[in-house]
C-alpha cells in the first residue's frame, strides 16, 4: 500500500532527475479545449519567440495552492525559426492558425511550495494523484514532459491508478479560472 511519504520520495526524485533551472516547457492547446473569448488579451514581446504575441492568464488551484498560468496566441505570421518553433507551426508558417494557443508552464519552482507538507493525506486516490501529477508540472518542479509520463506509470503500478497523460490540457490545466482585469 502506498502511503504520502512514498509520494513525497518519487516526487521529488522525478524532480531532481526531470527538473532544470532553465527553460520551460510548453504544449499546444487545442482551439477547441479552451473559450479563448473570455480571456483579456494584451499584446507582449516573447523573448523566445522572438515576437510580439497576445498573452491571456489562466488561474489554477491546485492542492489550494492558485498557479497563474499564462497563455500566447500569434499575432500574425512570423517567418523565424523560434516563432515557428513555439507555436508549433511548419516552416514559413505554412499551416499558421491565429488562434493557436500555447501554454509556458513556470520557469522557477515555487519556493513557497512546501511538498513535504502539501502533499500529506491517509487518502491516496485519483484526485490525489492527477493533484500530485499537476503540481508536479504547474509548480516548476519538472522542465521535461518523460517525468510526468514516470510518475502517472509509478502511480499505476504502485498505486493501481491509473491516469490518461496522454491529453496534457485536460490533465493539467483542468479547471481553469480565466483572469481578468490585469489580476496578476
Amino acid at each position: 500500500m502506498v502511503k504520502y511519504q512514498d509520494v513525497i520520495e518519487k516526487f521529488k526524485e522525478i524532480g531532481k532527475l526531470y527538473g532544470n533551472p532553465q527553460g520551460h516547457m510548453i504544449f499546444t492547446i487545442h482551439n477547441n479545449d479552451l473559450d479563448i473569448k473570455s480571456l483579456q488579451w494584451d499584446i507582449v514581446y516573447l523573448t523566445v519567440a522572438r515576437s510580439e504575441v497576445y498573452c491571456a492568464y489562466i488561474k489554477i488551484n491546485v492542492f489550494q495552492q492558485e498557479i497563474h498560468i499564462p497563455i500566447y496566441k500569434p499575432t500574425k505570421p512570423v517567418e523565424l525559426l523560434e516563432f515557428e518553433d513555439f507555436f508549433n507551426f511548419q516552416s514559413h508558417c505554412s499551416d499558421y492558425d491565429p488562434n493557436r494557443l500555447t501554454a509556458c508552464l513556470p520557469l522557477n519552482i515555487n519556493s513557497s511550495f512546501n511538498i513535504d507538507q502539501i502533499l500529506q493525506t491517509e487518502n491516496i486516490d485519483f484526485d490525489y494523484a492527477c493533484e500530485t501529477l499537476r503540481m508536479l508540472c504547474l509548480g516548476g518542479f519538472i522542465k521535461y514532459w518523460k517525468g510526468l509520463h514516470i510518475f502517472c506509470e509509478w502511480f499505476k503500478t504502485e498505486a493501481s491508478i491509473e491516469i490518461d497523460d496522454s491529453n496534457s490540457f485536460k490533465l493539467l490545466l483542468n479547471n481553469f479560472i480565466p483572469i481578468v482585469n490585469n489580476e496578476v
